[in-house]
């Protein structure tokens, strides 16, 4: 693990080199943004002057737009076209009166701030109050980081006790559509702890999907090695989070663990979506990119369509004929 803190250290530091390479284009975009892509949106969409304050402190936040610059290959037209589509997301909350408690934020100077996310009590009740409140620390946090100068921030993911089911159809399609595609490349490190077997397939599927350049940001730790390579990156205590309180939630099975400290009385049963369906698109949309930027698919790319074309062939003929009646 004391690999992994160096590693980090460099590509903090290949960051800053890129950073100050790209100054000048990332002001040009952002210029071009300002002057052109935000009165054009304000005028054809009709949006009010709080979408457009919003959007001007966004696009003048010089770390966000190179890391947005940077995630499209610093192309001007790609990285306008992202910017577009984050735009037209619904706008964070600047005030959340009633937060999740399985997520909170720690700060311990100089070392970026910590997202402490726990998957362990996500429910259907408490999908809602989640995606808030993820949202509303991101949008903290990008501020943070605006303001400090820093380019990310480190993330410790729990998944004691949780559901793959909850993470498969509720927060990775989410996450991928409107999570990401506002704050890209903002979580510089994501440590997940109290994992088991029962994981390992989710990461094999999801290792062969993503980016190697967001694998890379991805280790797995135990509480111990938490604690002695990434100190500022320990949970925070009981009074933040209560869903902490039981830290050794990964050993216990669903059934056998204690009741939840957190009510979700207030919460409303969110209404039923189509969730495997999204997931479906979400993990074709990101093996599409894979294979896109692959150079072995740019030549063989014919050969995989014919096969398409028989799966598809094989899977119409052997469904079953309806019988019409011949009169």
């Amino acid at each position: 693990m004391a690999e992994a803190r160096l590693t980090l250290a460099h590509k903090t530091q290949a960051l800053e080199i890129l950073r100050t390479t790209h100054q000048a284009s990332v002001r040009e975009l952002q210029d071009s943004a300002l002057d052109e892509l935000l009165p054009t949106l304000q005028r054809e969409l009709a949006l009010d002057e709080k979408w457009k304050e919003w959007a001007e402190a966004y696009v003048d936040d010089d770390g966000t737009m190179f890391r947005m610059f940077r995630k499209h290959g610093f192309s001007k037209s790609a990285t306008l076209s992202a910017l577009r589509n984050a735009l037209l997301l619904p706008l964070p909350l600047l005030d959340l009166p009633h937060t999740h408690p399985s997520i909170a934020i720690t700060f311990s100077p100089p070392d970026p701030p910590t997202l402490h996310v726990c998957l362990t009590y996500l429910t259907p009740y408490s999908l809602s109050s989640f995606r808030e409140t993820l949202l509303f620390c991101y949008e903290k946090l990008r501020l943070h980081l605006a303001e400090e100068g820093l380019l990310g921030f480190y993330c410790v993911l729990d998944l004691g006790g949780a559901r793959i089911r909850d993470i498969l159809s509720d927060v990775i399609p989410w996450y991928t559509t409107e999570l990401q595609p506002r704050y890209p490349s903002m979580c510089a490190a994501t440590f997940i702890i109290n994992y088991t077997w029962m994981y390992g397939g989710l990461w094999s599927v999801f290792r062969r999907v993503a980016p190697a350049q967001a694998l890379s940001r991805i280790f797995f730790l135990s509480t111990e090695d938490l604690a002695t390579f990434f100190p500022s990156c320990l949970p925070p205590s009981e009074e933040l989070s209560p869903v902490y309180s039981y830290p050794n939630l990964a050993l216990d099975t669903w059934e056998d663990r204690p009741s939840s400290p957190i009510r979700f009385s207030a919460l409303e049963q969110p209404t039923p979506e189509r969730t495997r369906w999204r997931l479906l698109v979400t993990l074709a949309g990101m093996l599409g990119t894979r294979m896109r930027s692959a150079g072995w698919w740019k030549r063989w790319r014919w050969l995989g369509w014919i096969l398409l074309l028989l799966l598809v062939r094989w899977w119409v003929s052997r469904r079953p004929r309806r019988a019409f009646d011949r009169r």
